[in-house]
């Protein structure tokens, strides 16, 4: 396995600039993901010790944090993208459309506003079994990545990696960069500044940061 999986690194690098041409269908990659979830659930009720489960990942060279603000980005799509490329000067608008999984980085396959589907890996994420993968992503979350790096995983498939939370952004229900097809922006006006702020407390408990965050954020200051 480990032969296979360095001459799929090698061939990798070879690609290098390459806008691949086999990328998957939306069904196809929803379809596998999901599998491999019911799997690793199955897997996750078993007694410890039942199965012995071997996961692997490409850790790319060591690379900065994209530190350009937002609005001196330009928009891309996954179309556009090329492999083993940090794409510098651009920025990524997608959906996930799958719940989180969590292997050697927390997945989902998202969406961007044309209905192209890719592979999303966050990194460096120190999941613990008592804290669920949905407190990093869930699904219907829009999110901004920015500069995009776009590579080709172990398992030979393609993949968007990120290995440095600043470069997500959440997009909240109120941004105007949400796009229409993707949710409403109504926000609740009857709720107290105080019903925000419990609503955030609440989610901090429950480790839901994201949450926390967005609820904060409607607190008047």
């Amino acid at each position: 396995m480990l032969e296979r999986q360095r001459g799929v690194l090698q061939a990798a690098r070879a690609r290098q600039g390459e806008r691949p041409k086999d990328r998957r269908s939306r069904m196809e990659l929803v379809n596998s993901f999901m599998i491999q979830h019911a799997i690793q659930r199955m897997e996750e009720s078993k007694a410890v010790g039942t199965t012995v489960m071997i996961q692997s990942s490409f850790i790319p060279p060591p690379y900065p944090p994209s530190t350009a603000p937002l609005k001196e980005l330009t928009k891309t799509f996954i179309e556009d993208l090329k492999l083993e490329t940090h794409h510098r000067g651009n920025y990524l608008l997608v959906r996930s459309i799958t719940p989180p999984n969590k292997m050697t980085a927390v997945m989902a396959i998202v969406v961007d506003e044309r209905g192209d589907a890719m592979m999303l890996q966050i990194c460096q994420q120190d999941i613990k079994n008592d804290r669920p993968t949905t407190s990093v992503i869930k699904q219907d979350d829009v999110f901004v990545v920015k500069e995009p790096y776009f590579k080709v995983m172990a398992d030979g498939e393609y993949g968007l990696r990120i290995d440095h939370v600043s470069d997500l952004i959440r997009v909240e229900a109120r941004d105007e960069k949400l796009p229409a097809q993707w949710g409403s922006r109504v926000v609740d006006v009857e709720k107290t500044a105080n019903d925000w702020k419990q609503e955030g407390n609440d989610a901090m408990k429950r480790q839901q940061y994201w949450i926390a965050i967005e609820r904060q954020a409607i607190v008047p200051h």
